[in-house]
């Protein structure tokens, strides 16, 4: 993975990550989650990768990791996140993670978790997030369900 080749090239120095990452809904007013291979569950995106927009890289890894297609034109800004609680321990060393946050309704294609980095997947009312959401997924979803965003797409 490519946090995994930064690590190894920069040692512990701190890493400053973009990460993309999506709202997805359903009519039910439901949150797509996915469980990690590690077991933890979060919201589908990942990481920036040199010369890719936010949103492309929000269709590639969609297209990577669930076998899904999104349109940009289909994908609302909702909030960027960046403050202390997004700076975490991670793989030996502290991560910045600044999380470009969208939201939709819209996607094509059946999911289908890629059994590498995803191994599941479920939608999931805002108060009911699996028990090992990670901390800072739980900080994006509590915000979106107190938003005027989600009264207005449910």
């Amino acid at each position: 993975m490519y946090i995994e080749e930064l690590r190894n090239r920069s040692g512990n120095l701190p890493l400053i990550i973009v990460r993309p990452t999506l709202i997805l809904l359903n009519d039910e007013g439901s949150i797509l989650m996915v469980k990690h291979h590690d077991n933890t569950w979060g919201l589908p995106g990942g990481m920036l990768e040199p010369g890719e927009s936010v949103e492309d890289a929000l269709k590639r890894e969609l297209r990577e990791e669930l076998d899904i297609k999104i349109n940009v034109n289909d994908l609302n800004h909702f909030q960027v996140f960046s403050d202390s609680r997004f700076y975490i321990s991670q793989l030996g060393a502290d991560t910045h993670y600044i999380a470009i946050t969208y939201y939709t309704k819209q996607f094509k294609g059946k999911i289908k978790p890629d059994q590498v980095e995803v191994t599941d997947f479920g939608f999931f009312k805002p108060d009911e997030m699996p028990d090992q959401t990670m901390n800072m997924i739980k900080v994006i979803v509590k915000q979106f369900e107190t938003s005027n965003h989600y009264k207005g797409v449910i």
